[in-house]
């Protein structure tokens, strides 16, 4: 592996690493608490988001405490990678075939919302390390550029013979 990885030429990262490492603002749980989807199913712990959400203010400087004390141990809060296991019954499926069921995992909020704070600012960067022909999952991209590009090759290719 290391020998494959020392061929790479990987992008230098030193001003989004800075981003990445720098401290988590009380602003940006907030602003990820405001945008969590209502009416979801509580993980472990109970706690939904609407709860988050009513005590929004009161919560946000012991997320911020924990959120810190995790980085600085170097290690998270086994209740940030515990959830729940369901079964959803798919869409006129036969109840009685264990095939008709879809798992789903329930995670608590406090997780989702370290999830979310770190996948916004890895929004920021993820264009510098992620070629432009790459666009499945990625913000502001979108595959029918890669269609578009692909037609416009087969045009070309054809009108030169």
């Amino acid at each position: 592996i290391e020998s494959f990885l020392d061929k790479l030429s990987l992008p230098v990262l030193t001003d989004q690493k800075e981003e990445l490492d720098k401290p988590i603002f009380e602003e940006e749980i907030v602003d990820v608490i405001t945008l969590l989807t209502t009416g979801k199913l509580p993980g472990p712990d109970g706690f939904t988001v609407e709860f988050y959400k009513m005590y929004c203010k009161e919560l946000t400087p012991y997320l911020l405490n924990m959120y810190e004390e995790s980085f600085a141990n170097g290690s998270l809060p086994p209740t940030l990678s515990e959830a729940l296991i369901s079964l959803i019954l798919k869409k006129g499926k036969d109840p009685h075939n264990c095939q008709s069921y879809r798992p789903i995992s329930l995670i608590n909020c406090d997780a989702k919302i370290l999830d979310k704070v770190l996948a916004k600012r890895l929004d920021k960067v993820v264009e510098t390390l992620v070629h432009p022909d790459q666009v499945g999952f990625i913000h502001q991209r979108n595959s029918t550029d890669n269609i578009r590009r692909f037609i416009d090759i087969m045009w070309h290719v054809q009108s030169d013979q």
